[in-house]
């Protein structure tokens, strides 16, 4: 694949320079992920504002020289600042959408994140997904209290508790529909 600037006004386009392309288009993490598997969706949706994706966590420096400064566009963090995540819900600064309990019945978290020592979305295998899906399934379980809840699977889900969700209107229809690119 030769380089080729998707033009445009994304990260990608703005940082992916030939020297960059260069530097980066022989590497491969692992998993298997390239520079092909990096850009994939910035090259097919030029009109992306950022348009990479990264596989695992080894493309973070694998692939520094374009990640590096698109992340720090992006989030305003350079490689040597430390990003702060604070999950205690008590100091969230978000507004109660239904404040008097009248209209929210139920709430679904959408996980887009990693585990340690298993590839990201954009490359995982089928048999590495059901690890995943195994991994939050059994933390799930140990919450209670307001936490407590119940997981329903994606697939194989019966029709009562399936109905009325539709994968069309789901905002994580396309974590449903990825497929492995390892190559």
């Amino acid at each position: 694949m030769a380089y080729s600037n998707p033009g445009g006004g994304s990260l990608l386009a703005r940082y992916l320079t030939p020297e960059v392309w260069a530097e980066l288009e022989g590497r491969k993490t692992r998993y298997g992920m390239r520079l092909a598997h990096v850009i994939a969706s910035g090259l097919a949706n030029p009109d992306s504002s950022v348009g990479v994706y990264t596989g695992d966590e080894e493309s973070y420096t694998l692939f520094a020289p374009l990640f590096d400064p698109i992340i720090a566009d992006y989030h305003d963090l350079g490689p040597e600042d430390e990003h702060e995540s604070d999950l205690e819900p008590a100091r969230l600064n978000v507004p109660n959408p239904d404040p008097a309990g009248r209209y929210v019945v139920s709430t679904r978290i959408r996980v887009a994140c990693n585990l340690c020592l298993l590839p990201f979305d954009s490359v995982i295998t089928r048999r590495e997904r059901r690890i995943v899906e195994a991994t939050v399934v059994r933390a799930l379980e140990n919450l209670s209290g307001e936490l407590a809840g119940s997981y329903h699977p994606l697939y194989g889900m019966d029709r009562p508790t399936g109905s009325g969700w539709s994968p069309t209107t789901s905002p994580s229809r396309r974590a449903t529909a990825s497929s492995s690119r390892r190559g």
